[in-house]
């Protein structure tokens, strides 16, 4: 029974990621901070500057790395339930 609805909520979350994916615009393009990201250095660190491309990619990242950690967190919270 677990194996069952473990394995419909793998095939139903496929099923909805190639939908988002599919329809999801280019988030450089809607990211309000990343228009806002001046060309050149946009921090001082320590002393070291940090150039907006190192910014943006360090931004990005953290992005992709809550959107993970959301889906994780949900996906546990349906297969505990």
């Amino acid at each position: 029974m677990r194996t069952t609805r473990v394995l419909w909520v793998g095939v139903i979350g496929l099923i909805c990621g190639w939908g988002v994916v599919g329809q999801a615009p280019e988030l450089e393009r809607m990211d309000i901070v990343l228009k806002a990201v001046p060309n050149g250095p946009v921090a001082r660190v320590n002393g070291a500057m940090i150039d907006a491309e190192e910014f943006k990619d360090l931004y990005i990242g953290e992005l992709n790395r809550l959107a993970l950690t959301l889906l994780r967190d949900s996906l546990s919270t349906i297969l505990n339930h």
